[in-house]
């Protein structure tokens, strides 16, 4: 009897905090102050710096800093940029990527209106520069993401070697799963755009 009067007093709290919450999520606009910036004259958003900027907008600011520092760092990678530029494959965005799998990232991507950029370079701990293969970004949470591609794993020193680069990675704080996105492929598997769309929607949408 005890029990079952403990259970009633948790399921009243817990109905009365649900009708709380229902209350709140009514009421409640995410967008609001991000509405006051974007609602303002075109003339006078050029005089304020806002607390936040509209998703797209914060999406060309991100993108251009990326792209600055990617640039601004290249004469610190000793490997040639100008491979893929020249050698490489062409992506929808009209940019060269170095293999198929990696324009069929970047497709996607560009389709589905994810920020990317290619090859920022990147320093690990203990390691030196890396060039991950995409740095991404879900504009909504504005998280960013390393993204990378290990696309011989049935080679074993490309696979000891890629095991190597994910411990690399999460000691310098990228996480499989939490801030650091792989894929994989053989010659027998490929790269699935199945896969790739369920990565997508799970931590970029």
């Amino acid at each position: 009897l005890v029990q079952k009067e403990y259970v009633s007093k948790v399921l009243d709290a817990t109905d009365y905090q649900i009708k709380i919450i229902n209350h709140m999520l009514k009421k409640y606009d995410s967008n609001e102050i991000v509405n006051i910036y974007k609602n303002m004259h075109s003339e006078n958003k050029k005089l304020i710096l806002p607390f936040e900027y509209p998703e797209d907008e914060y999406a060309e600011i991100w993108t251009k800093e990326k792209e600055k520092l990617k640039e601004s760092l290249r004469s610190k990678i000793i490997d040639n940029y100008s491979f893929y530029e020249e050698n490489g494959v062409c992506t929808e965005k009209d940019e060269y990527v170095r293999s198929k799998s990696e324009k069929i990232l970047a497709d996607k991507f560009f389709i589905k209106n994810i920020p990317y950029v290619y090859e920022v370079p990147l320093k690990l701990k203990g390691y030196g520069y890396v060039k991950p293969d995409f740095v991404v970004l879900n504009k909504i949470t504005r998280q960013e993401y390393i993204w990378e591609h290990f696309g011989i794993m049935d080679n074993a020193e490309y696979a000891c070697n890629a095991i190597k680069k994910i411990s690399d990675y999460a000691n310098s704080g990228y996480i499989l799963g939490r801030n650091f996105i792989a894929t994989f492929e053989t010659a027998n598997t490929p790269i699935n755009a199945n896969c790739i769309d369920s990565l997508i929607k799970s931590h970029l949408c």
